[in-house]
């Protein structure tokens, strides 16, 4: 069982000048596991408001039983709390990188860990984490693409791609919907696909019975010339995604 120990954690920095400074921070932490190993870490590599960084780590820790408790990989932890210490100002981005320290010091989740988990969240923006947060509460998302058939020309474009009703409410264009899914995509977490549609097909009522954006849409590309029509598909979570959702993402 471990105890509540009073720290001194120096740490040499570069200032302005270029000379070295020293910088010394004080407080109790609650281990629980390995402390020296995971506080030298933090020494030699967080080069930021030490304070802070070693309070979210404290909560980390706090969250795992004790059984469960294990000292984190380097590759992982040292990578991470750089990476934290650039989001302290972004709560949801901050809230993804202490869960990933919380994952990787569990012994039941740091299995599922990839390294490139660390690098993943900092590709991510606030909004991109909120559409994870949804995404992994369902095994399967409906979303529409809007494509336009060009009746002189028999050749088609799609005008409005990877639209999601469900992620509406967080966007105020719908185009920046399609730029998050295809963010989501490239980074192998998701998987957008129009050759399956989710079943029921009642699941796609919803797109053409009462959504604006949709209608706005077709009323704005209707012509002589051209067909409008919705292509339903789904969204997915890939089993890379599931793991970095699992490891990364707030549980509901």
């Amino acid at each position: 069982m471990a105890n509540n120990d009073s720290i001194d954690i120096e740490q040499k920095i570069k200032g302005n000048d270029n000379f070295q400074q020293q910088l010394i921070v004080q407080g109790d932490m609650y281990l629980g596991l390995n402390k020296e190993q995971v506080l030298d870490m933090i020494k030699c590599y967080c080069f930021t408001d030490k304070e802070q960084i070693i309070e979210i780590v404290q909560e980390a820790i706090n969250c795992i039983p004790d059984e469960k408790r294990q000292a984190p990989n380097k590759r992982i932890f040292i990578p991470t709390i750089q990476q934290l210490s650039y989001s302290l100002d972004d709560e949801i981005i901050k809230t993804a990188y202490q869960q990933l320290l919380q994952s990787s010091m569990n012994k039941d989740n740091s299995k599922i860990i990839h390294p490139s988990f660390v690098e993943i969240i900092r590709q991510l923006s606030p909004i991109d984490a909120q559409v994870l947060n949804i995404l992994q509460t369902k095994s399967v998302f409906t979303t529409v693409c809007m494509r336009i058939n060009y009746t002189t020309s028999k050749t088609f474009a799609d005008y409005l791609i990877d639209y999601c009703i469900d992620l509406k409410h967080l966007f105020q264009e719908p185009k920046m919907e399609a730029a998050s899914l295809q963010n989501l995509k490239r980074l192998g977490i998701i998987n957008i696909r129009y050759d399956q549609k989710a079943k029921p097909d009642s699941m796609y009522d919803e797109y053409s019975k009462d959504d604006l954006i949709i209608n706005g849409y077709k009323f704005e590309k209707g012509n002589s010339d051209c067909k409008c029509e919705l292509v339903y598909g789904l969204i997915e979570l890939t089993d890379f995604g599931y793991q970095f959702c699992k490891a990364c993402c707030q549980q509901n």
